[in-house]
């Protein structure tokens, strides 16, 4: 009997200690559908990737709290399904009557609010509470690319622009809407004025009139639909297209004025037309998807708007993407060097972007487009261009691709409008999709010609852009750690160039170019240690070069190789 007393006593005891409620809906559903969205959103705790100790207070919430022992932290406190917001803010109130409510969604039952760490943890014994959420700080995610990519040929010869209303001259509400979530915009400048911005909501610090006091804002919308008009070579990639500007930096300059952006562009979809939207900022490494910001972008997506998402510029790593790339309701976009935009010229993938996989195993990024010394409109001027690089060029690059599909037929919807990108992209890097270049590099004649196919229109004849041959090349390497190829240069139309990956976490030493015919290539070795290596040359002569990887351990590398070739593809 006593032996029976001591293990009733010790069950009970673990019963006490054992996290809360933790079980099955811990873990995040697989899959980027309609199926896994609802999913995630009927989750009724915070997954275990980003609470392990199960009491539905965030890590890194419980960091903060122990690195200012207390002092309060701005929270988001994400409710249950079913929980109206209201019902949930009462009860807030009432088991942490001292915590300052900031301000409260229903794009995801929430609130925002200074507490506690006894607060939170009162808060979260809730049953009606999911979570409780670090306010994550945000930030942003730093010679047009759009010919190479065929936008310029979609605009100029198909004649899709982003313009539903017959004046492409002049952007109505009738016209794709693209929201951009950003820094805030310049309206003076000649690629954004004239009516270009629809709408703007100062949602940091509420002042009326459009600014740009950081200049990431302006740039990344006249990638998007820039007009073109007096400098034709920065027109964005959509110019028929409008632009809802929404300033997220600011205030608190953090993951809840995202939120409330997701929340106007759900609540005010229909009277703007916004079809598309952008953002690239981050708010700390995404995890598998269940952030509050991110149930928002899956509810936007959800809604009937085609989110994208820069990855982040903290590759060349792993698992570095940003919140809320990992959402379900997203195309997280990772950063091409495209071939003439940059010095560096060549198809390759840019060394800082982010890559994935989310923590539950899905693929990230989900496609690629330049974002590699992309020259766009500097802020605070009237016709001042300024280069930048980063994910955050990628994404509205992709975004305008989007418009140009919803364009095209408007009647598809997200998730038809992701699969058409998907089904059209150009596969990079090995076979398949993959955590470097995701599907590959976007293509906008295809995408759009797919579109105007599925509407049953016709396809206005048009001469495509050639596109370079790609090659994924698996090699292994030699007891040197030397990895070999040989690539045949036929013209010299497009660069050559070289992403090097190696396998199950292999240094890439360097990657070096040369010609076996005695021909100059002008490269350097990378000496770089890091696990992607990059090289190009930039006008190379025909004939056979040499492609030499080496790394550390020995293991294989795989190659993606772009180089000449006219023919279309």
């Amino acid at each position: 009997m006593p032996r029976l007393l001591a293990l009733l006593c010790t069950l009970a005891i673990l019963a006490v200690l054992a996290p809360t409620g933790a079980g099955a809906d811990s873990e995040a559903p697989f899959g980027d559908d309609a199926a896994a969205r609802r999913a995630v959103a009927a989750l009724t705790r915070a997954t275990t990737v980003n609470d392990a100790d199960g009491d539905k207070v965030f890590d890194e919430l419980e960091q903060a709290f122990l690195a200012a022992p207390g002092e309060r932290q701005r929270t988001i406190v994400l409710f249950t399904a079913g929980t109206a917001t209201d019902e949930g803010v009462d009860a807030v109130r009432r088991a942490a009557p001292d915590a300052d409510v900031a301000d409260t969604f229903t794009v995801v039952p929430s609130l925002v609010a200074w507490m506690t760490a006894d607060e939170a943890d009162a808060v979260a014994d809730l049953s009606a509470v999911r979570q409780v959420e670090l306010d994550t700080p945000g930030t942003p995610e730093l010679d047009q690319a759009t010919g190479v990519m065929g936008a310029d040929t979609v605009v100029e010869v198909m004649g899709v622009t982003g313009d539903l209303d017959g004046n492409p001259a002049v952007v109505t509400t009738d016209d794709v809407g693209i929201a951009i979530l950003d820094s805030g915009f310049h309206a003076a400048h000649e690629q954004l004025d004239d009516g270009k911005l629809t709408a703007f909501v100062d949602l940091g610090n509420g002042l009326a009139e459009p600014y740009d006091n950081n200049g990431h804002g302006t740039h990344v919308a006249n990638i998007a639909a820039g007009w073109g008009n007096e400098n034709a070579q920065y027109r964005g990639v959509a110019p028929g297209a409008g632009v809802i500007g929404l300033k997220i930096e600011g205030g608190s300059g953090s993951e809840s004025n995202a939120i409330a952006g997701f929340q106007w562009l759900v609540d005010n979809r229909e009277a703007f037309n916004v079809r598309v939207a952008t953002i690239s900022y981050g708010f700390g490494t995404a995890t598998d998807g269940t952030t509050a910001v991110e149930l928002a972008v899956d509810a936007a997506w959800d809604a009937g708007i085609v989110v994208f998402k820069s990855t982040g510029n903290s590759g060349p790593g792993n698992g570095t993407m940003t919140v809320p790339a990992a959402a379900r309701g997203i195309i997280a976009m990772g950063s091409l060097i495209d071939p003439f935009g940059s010095s560096r010229a060549g198809f390759s993938l840019s060394s800082f972007s982010s890559r994935g996989p989310t923590t539950d195993g899905r693929i990230k990024p989900d496609l690629a487009a330049p974002g590699d010394g992309i020259m766009a409109a500097q802020t605070g001027t009237r016709s001042g261009y300024v280069s930048k690089s980063g994910t955050s060029m990628a994404s509205p690059f992709g975004a305008g691709v989007a418009a140009l599909v919803v364009a095209a037929n408007p009647a598809l919807s997200p998730d038809e409008v992701r699969q058409i990108l998907f089904d059209t992209a150009e596969d990079f890097g090995a076979e398949g999709e993959d955590n470097d270049f995701g599907r590959g590099r976007i293509r906008a004649e295809a995408a759009v010609e797919a579109a105007l196919v599925a509407a049953g229109e016709d396809v206005p004849t048009y001469t495509p852009v050639p596109v370079p041959l790609h090659e994924g090349i698996v090699v292994t390497a030699d007891l040197t750690g030397r990895a070999t190829t040989t690539v045949d240069v036929t013209d010299t139309v497009y660069p050559l160039a070289v992403t090097a990956m190696g396998e199950d976490g292999a240094i890439v030493l360097g990657v070096d170019v040369t010609s076996g015919s005695g021909l100059s290539t002008g490269v350097a070795i990378n000496t770089g240690a890091h696990r992607h290596g990059y090289d190009s040359v930039a006008r190379p002569a025909v004939g056979t070069y040499t492609v030499t990887v080496l790394t550390q351990p020995l293991a294989d590398v795989v190659l993606a190789v772009s180089h000449s070739r006219t023919a279309p593809q």
